[in-house]
């Protein structure tokens, strides 16, 4: 699928016809842009037993699963960012993992409130990849009713180390993920606006938001109508949860660690009168932590921090992302028991057994293994035009409400 789309996508940029192309599920909602088969692919032709001395895995060796499935993905994420025509993700049901990456890089994302997002990769011993170490770091949500601003990257880095879920289109919104909320009793009007023949590509971001407009009173409505013993359950928006996002995941943090002692003490000072959702909400993502593999929690703020800077480029982080990928599943590593464990046994058998199993065992230098080049021979390779100059302004995504 993924060779198909890369194809597809030349096709479409030099075709004078396409003005805009559409991502959607069929049929609307549900599993929508996940289905996890290809990391379970990539888990049986991976995990080996091997000969003696045959490396099988990982190092970008053409011709290997663990490789080609990466490389391919990595180039149709790299060729939707740079199509340089108008591309409307719809999300209306779960995102996740690589349904991210098909969708995410995009000029438009719009978000139903049935939409489920999330980038669980820590769980299964990989990285929040697809192109997503470059995107997290520059999320920015608008400030907060008082005035105040998070720092970039803090929404990104509590997504990407926990995995968290953003469920609705209002925190998707607000997260700069989604560049639109819509309900979803507006796709059939969006698709047919979007497909009619005398579709202009510069008119697309104005339909995009005269059904935004529209949006609120119809949402409205459908969380009035909700059921009310499912409302007291839902979790509050994230949007309540900038200052202890910002006091547990803002860049003071160099460290994991220091995020989890930040949460902590989140968690100890509703003791002493802070409020008590903020401490719940830190309980959670203590929980949630917790499950995730150490080394993959360490690699990929590492990895955010690397992608982040603002002299790197989408395919560079691609590039990164690609020999990081590479390192993660080498033999013995958190990915065979990630997967084993969660796509697997599906939770039913035993946990993962992390190697290590605590953050405390992982050192710099461990980390950073993970981020030395791959030999250039095998390297990702993506279109000389597009590396070192950025993305052009018709095709780069736009990571903030």
């Amino acid at each position: 699928m993924v060779q198909i789309i890369r194809d597809s996508i030349k096709d479409w940029g030099s075709n004078d016809d396409v003005q805009c192309v559409v991502y959607e599920s069929a049929p609307r909602g549900g599993k929508a842009f996940c289905a996890g088969g290809d990391v379970r692919a990539v888990y049986e032709a991976g995990k080996g037993p091997f000969p003696e001395n045959d490396r099988g895995k990982g190092f970008g060796m053409p011709g290997c699963v663990t490789a080609d499935f990466f490389r391919h993905e990595y180039q149709m994420n790299h060729a939707i960012a740079t199509l340089g025509k108008p591309q409307v993700a719809v999300w209306d049901g779960i995102v996740m993992g690589g349904g991210v990456g098909l969708t995410a890089h995009g000029k438009y994302r719009i978000a139903t409130e049935r939409a489920l997002f999330a980038m669980p990769e820590t769980a299964i011993g990989l990285f929040p990849d697809v192109g997503m170490t470059y995107a997290l770091p520059r999320l920015q949500p608008p400030p907060s009713a008082d005035g105040t601003s998070l720092p970039a990257g803090t929404v990104g880095r509590y997504l990407g180390l926990t995995g968290a879920r953003l469920k609705g289109g209002a925190d998707l919104l607000w997260s700069g993920l989604a560049t639109h909320s819509l309900h979803s009793s507006q796709l059939p009007a969006m698709h047919e606006a979007l497909t009619n023949p005398s579709l202009q590509g510069d008119s697309v971001g104005a339909i995009l938001d005269q059904l935004a407009a529209d949006a609120p009173a119809l949402l409205a409505a459908e969380a009035k109508n909700s059921d009310a013993v499912a409302s007291k359950k839902a979790a509050a928006p994230l949007t309540e949860r900038s200052a202890a996002l910002a006091r547990c995941f803002g860049p003071q943090h160099g460290s994991v660690e220091s995020m989890v002692d930040a949460l902590r003490g989140e968690v100890g000072a509703a003791a002493g009168g802070a409020s008590d959702e903020d401490a719940a909400w830190a309980a959670a993502t203590l929980k949630l932590l917790a499950k995730e593999s150490p080394t993959s929690l360490k690699i990929t703020l590492e990895a955010l921090h690397r992608n982040g800077q603002p002299d790197v480029t989408l395919g560079a982080a691609l590039a990164r992302e690609f020999g990081l990928v590479q390192h993660c599943l080498q033999p013995n590593g958190d990915f065979y028991e990630g997967v084993r464990s969660v796509l697997v046994d599906k939770g039913k058998g035993a946990p993962p057994a992390w190697q290590p199993d605590t953050l405390e065992q992982i050192d710099d230098a461990k980390v950073a293994s993970f981020f030395e080049p791959l030999d250039p021979s095998v390297a990702l390779e993506l279109p000389r035009r597009q590396r070192g100059a950025g993305l052009t302004d018709a095709s780069t995504p736009v990571y903030n409400a």
